[in-house]
């Protein structure tokens, strides 16, 4: 159309009334606006397109219960050589007969367009009959004029792995003897099994989002707030303290930044009472054997002196005392036996026991 702004283009639309008048109604739009839109919606168009082909997760059309589209990912994981073996069939040659009624009741919940599904688990069947469990999203659609459902498969396999390894790990903790304590860069506590509650006298959601140096007390941490390893003295909840040995390492998060620490602390308290009862045992040894009358040596294997009992000590002399030889202390003195026979040499008590 020529103006005198000049030439324009315009895209006409226009049909007969059917009113019996013989007039037609029709609409004039900007050509140039209308090739802009349609350019616009062509880009917007194949860009969608490369997103789902190009997407990791499966995304399959169905429509009437037959498959009509299916992207890259989800013909490598069916199995297929080329979407022409799936693309046709129908869906529930695919679903695990477990799977196809939960499936129908959400497709017929999807009551309009855009409608969209809840992500439910579901198991779908390969090429090859191997399973594969996939979390599952629809939504409706239309698909050449007609209704028809998208739906995304995602496959979180690493996820309910991942899932089940901090599952293991928890697991674990709950059942190791020791005292587990976690914590963050700002010293809080963020782990605390089932071990930490009995040693400490304290339970986890007590414990969880408190400063671990308020908790276990003042000589628990370093300076700089850290748990302190080694050979350390807690504070338990009623005030009692308890001798722990403390083992420290870092805790990172999934791109390995340090983000806090996890301490592993052992109670030394058995141990402790067992060195002062054998402290005691010795003593009471040491009263009993010094009280003696019959005279004792302690030797080592190559017949030096390790120790005397003051009976021995006077038998002998105190010439004859610790670090001496022993196999000489006889030498000099006639040694019988109960019955008064004479002891042939090498036969004395303290020959024989260093013999064997």
């Amino acid at each position: 159309l020529d103006t005198p702004a000049g030439p324009r283009r315009l895209l006409i639309r226009c049909r007969q009334q059917h009113d019996g008048s013989g007039g037609h109604v029709g609409v004039i739009m900007n050509a140039a606006a209308h090739a802009e839109v349609e350019e616009n919606l062509g880009d917007l168009i194949e860009r969608y397109r490369l997103l789902v082909e190009i997407s990791p997760d499966m995304i399959v059309v169905h429509q009437e219960g037959v498959l009509r589209y299916v992207n890259p990912t989800g013909v490598a994981w069916m199995g297929a050589g080329d979407a022409g073996e799936l693309i046709g069939r129908p869906l529930t040659d695919f679903v695990a007969a477990g799977s196809i009624r939960p499936l129908l009741e959400r497709i017929a919940e999807l009551d309009h367009p855009g409608a969209v599904s809840t992500p439910t688990e579901m198991t779908i069947v390969s090429l090859a009959g191997r399973p594969l469990l996939l979390e599952a999203q629809s939504v409706r659609t239309i698909w050449d004029g007609r209704p028809a459902f998208q739906v995304f498969l995602r496959d979180h396999s690493e996820r309910r792995r991942a899932e089940a390894a901090l599952r293991h790990q928890a697991n674990l903790l709950a059942s190791v003897s020791d005292a587990v304590v976690a914590t963050n860069l700002d010293g809080l506590i963020t782990g605390w099994n089932p071990a930490a509650a009995d040693l400490y006298r304290l339970g986890g959601p007590e414990a969880l989002g408190r400063n671990v140096r308020e908790v276990l007390g003042e000589r628990s941490t370093t300076g700089e707030g850290y748990v302190r390893p080694g050979e350390v003295e807690h504070v338990r909840a009623d005030g009692t303290t308890v001798a722990v040995r403390v083992a420290v390492a870092p805790l990172r998060d999934e791109i390995g930044q340090h983000c806090g620490e996890v301490a592993v602390c052992a109670d030394q308290s058995y141990r402790h009472l067992a060195a002062a009862e054998r402290a005691l045992a010795e003593r009471r040894f040491t009263t009993v054997v010094t009280a003696l009358s019959e005279g004792i040596i302690v030797m080592e294997s190559d017949g030096r002196i390790n120790s005397m009992n003051p009976a021995a000590r006077s038998f002998f002399g105190d010439a004859k005392g610790e670090g001496t030889n022993a196999l000489g202390l006889l030498r000099e003195h006639r040694l019988v036996d109960a019955q008064g026979v004479a002891v042939p040499a090498g036969q004395d008590p303290i020959n024989m026991a260093v013999a064997t």
